[in-house]
This record gives structure tokens, sequence and C-alpha cells, in this order.
């Protein structure tokens, strides 16, 4: 008589599944966890308004906005280019309490050049350069929106954004 005890038949394959849904599991709760933190964005425009990146990391728990970095926002008011809702990704250069000049030199921000003299746009939106001159004096929550492109179609154009708009802010990857 031989007591060895063999495995049930159904043993090896209840452990399968088991650790299937064990792993489904660990996947499910990490990519909503990291979904929930952060996301990807590909720029697949062949004029970029930041021609240096085309994708990012998305931070979506960014904190307080700071200047010079990027952000992804709604965009709004930006028809013929964009329609409102549409993910953008442009420079905050500005924001509440600075001051945007517009002049034929460039965009200057609290007397700094931010951009040269160039306004790629005019010709395509039918408006004279000049008419983009201005003086902003940026209140709270206001934000002012722009590309390092010539072409860049961006707060030059249709004014201030809000912080509002913002949905994460955009890490550089390549």
């Amino acid at each position: 008589m031989d007591d060895v005890k063999r495995p049930h038949v159904l043993l090896l394959p209840i452990k399968m599944v088991w650790i299937a849904i064990l792993m489904l599991a660990i996947f499910h709760f990490t990519f909503g966890v990291l979904n929930k933190h952060y996301g990807f964005s590909f720029d697949t425009h062949k004029k970029r308004c930041i021609p240096e990146y085309s994708f990012y990391l998305l931070d979506k728990q960014f904190g307080e906005v700071k200047k010079n970095a990027i952000y992804m926002f709604n965009a709004r008011n930006m028809t013929p280019f964009f329609k409102d809702g549409q993910m953008i990704g442009k420079y905050v250069i500005a924001k509440s309490g600075d001051t945007v000049d517009i002049n034929k030199n460039g965009i200057f921000v609290n007397g700094l050049e931010f951009r040269d003299r160039k306004f790629g746009l005019t010709e395509k939106l039918k408006i004279s350069e000049e008419s983009l001159y201005k003086t902003i004096q940026l209140r709270d929550n206001e934000i002012f929106f722009a590309g390092t492109a010539d072409n860049s179609f961006d707060s030059v154009y249709w004014g201030v954004g809000n912080t509002s708009q913002i949905i994460a802010k955009a890490i550089p990857l390549w």
C-alpha cells in the first residue's frame, strides 16, 4: 500500500488563477494611482510652438504655478487654431503681478526679454503686427502663456489665460 499523497489535479490551475488575480489587482491599483498623478503627452504638430521638445511627462499634482515652466492647459478662445477644451502646452512666462510689454522689439516680462520681435502669425490671422503691441498688468490668477517658436499661437494673440485652465505641469522628456 502506497500512502504517498498526491496533490489534487486542480491545485496548480487554482494557484495560477489566484496569482493572476493578485497580479491584476496590483496592476490595477498601480495604474490607477499613477494615472491619477501622472500622464504623458506627445506633440504631433509639424510646427510646434516649443520646437525643442515633443514628449512630456505630465505631473497632475503640480502645486503652485511657476514662471518659465511648461504647463498643459485647456484651450479657451483660441480659434482658429485650437478648439475650446483642447489640451495645449506652453510656457508660463508671467503670472499675477507681472507686467508684460509687447512691442516692436519683442515680448518683455517685467522689463526682461522673453522673445525677440518675430510675430509669425500676423499674416495668417490677417492682423497687423502693431495691433499686438500692448502692455498688460496681470491680475490675480491670470497667466501669460507663450511658446518659443515664432509661429506660436499664444497669449500675444488671444490674451491672458487663467490658472483654472491648467491641467498639469509638463516635464519635457525629449
